[in-house]
């Protein structure tokens, strides 16, 4: 297999869009959050080749960060707002792996 050079951001794009909408289309319209906190590593030392410390993050503040990131009059700091969107992604693939995410009992469909 060839290594791969780069990510079609299209792709990227489709590949996300598909799995919102599959939860959606599953009846859910909130991500829960049981935890708050969480474990990841700082930014600069993503890919770096020795081992990296853990640093704790919040979800709240990541979300909030996020948000006031989109809405920043002075344009998008790209790396600031994908590194938040990254924990908040690790924060819904939580709520899924701990079968959280399901449709409310009103709207579940039998």
């Amino acid at each position: 297999m060839a290594e791969l050079k780069s990510i079609s951001l299209a792709e990227l794009r489709a590949a996300t869009t598909r799995l919102l909408d599959s939860l959606e289309e599953r009846g859910v319209s909130h991500i829960p959050l049981e935890k708050d906190v969480y474990w990841r590593v700082n930014f600069h030392d993503v890919f770096n080749e020795e081992r990296p410390e853990p640093v704790q993050s919040s979800v709240e503040e990541g979300w909030n960060d996020l948000k006031a990131e989109l809405s920043d009059p002075s344009g998008i700091a790209h790396w600031h707002a994908f590194h938040h969107l990254a924990g908040l992604m690790k924060t819904v693939a939580y709520a899924d792996l701990r079968g959280a995410l399901t449709a409310p009992a009103s709207r579940r469909v039998s």
